[in-house]
């Protein structure tokens, strides 16, 4: 018999009580942003649970199987969920020195296992190689040749929605909400690496992975253990034995999201990249990033080198020296701004030749 869809959202709120994703059912409501009356309708059938709240509560929990919470069909977890489901986009959280290399070059290294700083993903290799009995340098050396880029499944799209982002995920990899999230079109990324034979799956999640049995020791790359689904991760391995194991992501990159902590406008002033956004929370208490025109152009307006706290709103700004003042004149557009910037370094290199020059003749 068919548990009813108000069972399953209780059963879901155990779940993520009992491991610990929730306090209890007020911080299930915060994070969903609906009040605490309209949940225990839900919970006593007195109120339709729709589809659109089945996607709110999977976007801020994207460990739970949507279909199983619509219909009752699978798992309530995706432990067990298909791993060969591409998505379109995925993103990739990182410090903000980390994204401006992968920016400002257009490629991204790849980790080999044994490298991994993560104590879990360390460990995880450690006993599973260990059950193997891959101790001989040369299976070790075989097992590094799988080269891998950890992103995560995003509701990205580019169509001037709002994308949901789980803030955790961003406390955690992106410095506090100080650093950046890149987003990546998945058959652009896979298209212009095809010469690498580069490939993408979903990680698989499983509470029981140490006494899962393995067909082989490089399948365990493509599971974690189910405290982990949060993270909705999807990877991209390429096997090699190369120490610089690099791909190239200049096609697929697709938006650039700044942190809502983030105030280091400066440093992205010289990128030759355009789409970026700022995060910010939306009515419902929710973090989202907005994916326009109009929120990318803010951005812009801010990346020039000045105090974070002038407004900066639909204003330019350049630096120019009078009276050995340096003052801070608007200008119209941020095309000048730039044609600005380049005059400035001609001007700069010009005198810097003149004095070169003089110093060699003496003069």
């Amino acid at each position: 018999m068919e548990i009813a869809i108000n069972k399953r959202l209780i059963s879901v709120i155990n779940y993520l009580k009992s491991n610990k994703l929730i306090y209890n059912e007020s911080d299930f409501s915060k994070k969903l942003g609906i009040g605490k009356s309209f949940l225990s309708d839900m919970k006593a059938g007195r109120k339709e649970i729709t589809e659109p709240t089945v996607l709110n509560i999977c976007a801020v929990f994207p460990q739970l199987n949507k279909e199983w919470l619509l219909t009752g069909k699978g798992e309530m977890t995706k432990e067990e969920e298909c791993s060969d489901i591409q998505p379109e986009y995925v993103l990739h959280f990182t410090k903000l020195e980390s994204a401006l290399k992968i920016l400002e070059s257009g490629k991204i290294k790849l980790s080999k296992p044994s490298a991994q700083q993560d104590f879990y993903e360390k460990e995880k290799h450690r006993r599973l190689l260990e059950k193997y009995n891959y101790n001989e340098e040369s299976a070790l050396k075989d097992f590094d040749t799988n080269r891998f880029f950890s992103t995560i499944v995003s509701d990205f799209s580019l169509d001037g929605k709002s994308t949901h982002f789980n803030s955790l995920l961003w406390e955690m990899y992106a410095e506090k909400h100080t650093g950046v999230a890149l987003i990546f079109n998945v058959n652009k990324l896979i298209e212009e690496n095809k010469d690498v034979n580069i490939f993408g799956l979903k990680i698989k999640y499983d509470k029981h992975i140490y006494n899962r049995k393995f067909d082989n020791i490089e399948d365990t790359l493509k599971y974690k253990h189910t405290d982990f689904s949060i993270e909705d991760e999807y990877r991209f391995f390429v096997k090699s034995d190369s120490e610089d194991c690099i791909i190239d992501i200049s096609k697929s990159l697709s938006w650039v999201f700044l942190g809502g902590n983030f105030t280091e406008y400066y440093k992205l002033k010289n990128l030759n990249f355009d789409k970026i956004s700022k995060c910010t929370v939306d009515s419902s208490g929710r973090l989202v990033g907005t994916l326009n025109d109009d929120t990318s152009i803010k951005i812009k307006n801010s990346i020039i080198p000045y105090e974070e706290t002038i407004d900066y709103k639909d204003k330019y700004y350049l630096e120019v020296e009078e009276n050995n003042k340096l003052l801070k004149k608007q200008v119209e557009t941020l095309e000048e701004l730039r044609k600005y910037d380049t005059e400035k370094n001609k001007h700069a290199e010009e005198v810097s030749a003149a004095q070169d020059a003089k110093a060699k003749t003496g003069t």
